[in-house]
């Protein structure tokens, strides 16, 4: 049996998003951001409901985009690179940017 750790980004009253369902408030400095990545190095699989994971999608062009740190570049293969698994009962298969995920 496998050892599963978590993480979940959320402000001291329980909301990921503010009231506009954005979720700028959250963007890490880059102590914080080269933390993610090193996490990222012992992460398989990413569980994420459908607004995580619409919200993930921008990691998908990061790679291809020069204006992007070496940092933000290694976390977007690093994500790409990890199965995830979305939990939603509005997002159908055909909306994955991706094959492959469950």
């Amino acid at each position: 049996m496998g050892m599963l750790n978590y993480a979940a980004t959320i402000s001291l009253d329980g909301y990921v998003a503010n009231s506009n369902t954005d979720f700028q408030w959250a963007a890490p400095s880059d102590e914080v951001f080269a933390h993610h990545l090193e996490r990222m190095s012992h992460v398989t699989t990413e569980i994420l409901g459908r607004r995580a994971y619409s919200l993930m999608k921008y990691w998908s062009t990061v790679a291809e985009n020069a204006e992007h740190s070496a940092a933000e570049v290694e976390f977007a293969k690093r994500w790409l690179a990890i199965d995830k698994v979305v939990v939603s009962s509005t997002l159908s298969k055909s909306n994955f940017w991706q094959t492959g995920l469950s």
